[in-house]
């Protein structure tokens, strides 16, 4: 069996299976445009580390097939690995190949950035200056309430629970451009609704649909001063809704004029622009996210699982690996404590002094009555470091 004929039934037995829309789509995409031509006549028996490594540095050397004059990422490298081990572990199953050569293959590392994200101050300024009142309340959404993108997006009204006290939304959808294809391919599973193109011969489609985990559908209190915007805005929308004719209402929050979804990249680039505009620090949308796991672990006390419970993660430590962003302040705050508490504390003085009485004394009961007044003190030094 050749590789491409064991990714076109890998694909067609598991992938569809499997795989939500956007993955369907990349992994058929990436298959098609870099694996096939290049190794796709290649026996599986015959593809080992060394062909797979050998293949991953070429990979560097292809066109991209997003973008224009430049070369396939480091990144797709990585997801391309993933595929082909994927791949060949359910050929093992299949009893196919007796092991998976390519399990320890090495492809090439991304270079990580550090994500910049706005601090409190920055945030406050955009929401209260934004001239767009609907750019305004998307950045205020987004950090308030932790929500991708394609989450706040997907807000209906009957999402938004304002009456409650608490109120609260209800995070159950996203919203996302789909191919096509992907969609016959995959029978229109978890879509919930299709929206029309307002392209004639467009090859995708704006969907609202299932999220991708089980975690992602979540609860989310909103603060009061949000609820009191979102109050506003919905009665500004009402009136809009009742003076344009043709208005086709959705129930959504982010319609656009006429009702029709927000596209997830206009509102990508709205932000950018609204960013340029108002000289603030260039941040991509998504970083409000960052932003706003960063400061609930902050005023939280490190309450991970509360965070959490808010942000939709279905892992808890990708809040701490991923999004725990340090704060300068803190550690210059922290900096300043620790001298304080242990270099400046009168306790330290009076350790000091009783290590040197020891020196002068020879009862074995006094020198063992001063190290537990030491020990005592140095407990409650460290106690009061740890508040």
């Amino acid at each position: 069996m050749t590789i491409a004929q064991l990714l076109t039934e890998f694909v067609e037995t598991y992938g569809k299976n499997k795989w939500t829309y956007s993955t369907y789509t990349a992994m058929v995409a990436r298959i098609q445009h870099y694996v096939i031509p290049m190794i796709g006549d290649i026996n599986v028996e015959d593809f080992d580390v060394r062909s797979a490594e050998r293949f991953y540095k070429d990979l560097l050397d292809q066109p991209s097939r997003s973008y224009k004059n430049r070369n396939c990422s480091r990144s797709v490298v990585r997801e391309i690995h993933k595929l082909l081990n994927e791949a060949f572990n359910r050929a093992v199953i299949w009893e196919i190949i007796p092991s998976n050569k390519i399990v320890n293959a090495v492809y090439p590392l991304e270079e990580k950035n550090e994500r910049v994200i706005w601090n409190e101050e920055t945030i406050r300024y955009a929401i209260e200056n934004c001239e767009d009142p609907l750019m305004s309340l998307a950045i205020n959404m987004a950090f308030s309430l932790t929500l991708r993108r394609s989450e706040l997006l997907a807000l209906t009204w009957d999402d938004v629970y304002l009456n409650e006290s608490p109120a609260y939304v209800k995070v159950n959808k996203i919203i996302q451009r789909v191919e096509l294809f992907a969609i016959d391919d995959l029978a229109g599973r978890d879509i919930y609704k299709v929206f029309e193109s307002t392209k004639q011969d467009s090859a995708s489609v704006l969907v609202l649909k299932k999220p991708k985990t089980a975690s992602s559908v979540r609860k989310v209190f909103i603060p009061d001063t949000l609820t009191e915007t979102l109050i506003k805005f919905k009665q500004a929308q009402n009136e809009l809704i009742r003076n344009t004719p043709g208005y086709e209402d959705n129930n959504l929050i982010f319609a656009g004029p006429t009702g029709y979804p927000t596209e997830p990249r206009k509102l990508t680039s709205d932000f950018r622009k609204t960013v340029n505009h108002m000289g603030l620090p260039k941040v991509c949308f998504h970083s409000l996210r960052h932003s706003s796991i960063t400061y609930k672990l902050k005023i939280s006390n490190g309450d991970i699982k509360a965070v959490q419970g808010d942000s939709g993660h279905a892992k808890a430590s990708m809040i701490t690996e991923l999004y725990s962003h340090i704060n300068e302040k803190d550690r210059i705050n922290n900096t300043m404590l620790l001298d304080k508490m242990f270099f400046k504390n009168e306790n330290n003085d009076i350790i000091e002094r009783n290590l040197d009485n020891t020196a002068s004394i020879d009862n074995p009961a006094q020198i063992a009555e001063l190290i537990e007044k030491n020990n005592r003190l140095i407990e409650e030094l460290f106690a009061k470091l740890g508040k």
